[in-house]
């Protein structure tokens, strides 16, 4: 029996589930001191959480490794298999135990009051979840050999719907800030482009400055070519002025040239009277 007259301090949990576990861990750190005792009419412990949580929901299954940790501690005990009223009377538990807490869940389906429920084949989340999960009061599954259709609608398919509606919620929410996000990010991008588009626009109109400078290249050069064009026509004038020179030089001499060519024709025609008087001079002998 777990009724021990030499503990003291002890504290009966009727129920080792998730409140029952809950509890005493809650004692504990309140008063380490306590002996605890879980008692349970399954032979396992972790109650709902072993056999009314869906086996592919191991995520939620994954709480019994913390009530694991509080059976390790020295000071708590499990008795399962134990059955108050059968096993042991309320009485024998009041009077070995300093203090008692019931910690006990519901064992059947909650009815919803809807035409049909009673029906033999109709059956309820947790009736079909602990059969899934090998409870011992559900040892026997739902007899299907007649049945032709087959609506199965559990919990879990619930959590399915709601995690879907959360994650179109969520998606809607992000969506939406997002838009805010965007809409309050477009006056700095506006603005930021303007700036931008500032600072740039100098360096587009710089080639346009550049002009000037074509220009005053192009009058540096003009003085070249118009000293060049000017040198041309001072040599041109020059030299047009030496041809201009040279007629009057050679005309110049064009007097001289005609002097000598009277001499020559007065030399011969004295000539010419000095062989005609001889002639005559030796004829005349």
């Amino acid at each position: 029996m777990l009724i021990d007259a030499s503990m003291t301090h002890r504290v009966a949990i009727v129920g080792a589930g998730p409140s029952g576990f809950y509890a005493a861990d809650g004692l504990l750190r309140t008063r380490p001191d306590l002996r605890i005792d879980l008692i349970d009419r399954l032979p396992t412990p972790f109650g709902l959480v072993r056999a009314g949580v869906a086996p592919d929901h191991q995520g939620t299954k994954a709480i019994v490794r913390q009530f694991e940790r509080l059976l390790a501690q020295p000071d708590v005990r499990f008795a399962g298999n134990v059955e108050i009223g059968r096993d042991l009377s309320w009485e024998e538990l009041q009077a070995g135990y300093d203090a008692v807490i019931v910690a006990t869940g519901m064992v059947i389906d909650r009815k919803l009051g809807v035409p049909g429920e009673e029906l033999p084949f109709v059956w309820g989340s947790w009736k079909f979840v602990a059969w899934l999960n090998g409870h011992p009061d559900f040892r026997q599954g739902p007899d299907l050999s007649a049945v032709k259709k087959v609506a199965v609608k559990t919990t879990a398919a619930k959590t399915t719907a709601a995690k879907k509606t959360t994650a179109a919620k969520t998606t809607a929410a992000k969506t939406t800030a997002a838009k805010k996000t965007a809409a309050t990010k477009a006056p700095a991008k506006k603005a930021a482009a303007k700036k931008t588009a500032a600072k740039k626009a100098p360096a587009k109109k710089a080639p346009a400055k550049k002009t000037p400078a074509k220009k005053t290249v192009e009058a540096r050069k003009a003085p070249a070519k118009a000293s060049a064009s000017a040198s041309t026509s001072a040599a041109g004038s020059s030299s047009a002025a030496t041809t201009k020179a040279a007629p009057k030089k050679t005309a110049a001499k064009k007097p001289a040239a005609a002097k000598n060519t009277t001499a020559e024709k007065t030399t011969s025609k004295k000539t010419t009277a000095k062989k005609a008087a001889r002639k005559t001079v030796g004829s005349g002998s």
